[in-house]
């Protein structure tokens, strides 16, 4: 026998949710364990920070960093 399909509730966020989500940024929480004490997915959390424009978790800048230290060395041979 097959499972019921599980219903997607969809909740908005109120103004504690982003505060409570601003401050897991600034401490740099992991995504899944905001997710778990939220009860939201991950890919909802990650939407709502793009669009507050704030990072979750412990992200870097990741490949622009490495573009900008590449860069910095090729000017240095330049030079």
């Amino acid at each position: 026998m097959a499972k019921a399909k599980k219903i997607v509730m969809r909740r908005e966020y109120t103004n504690a949710d982003v505060k409570e989500l601003r401050a897991h940024s600034k401490a740099k929480t992991p995504v899944a364990k905001i997710a778990k004490l939220t009860k939201r997915t991950e890919a909802s959390l990650r939407q709502k920070a793009i669009k507050l424009g704030i990072r979750l978790g412990h992200q870097s800048l990741g490949p622009l960093l490495i573009r900008y230290k590449r860069n910095q060395v090729a000017k240095r041979n330049l030079i």
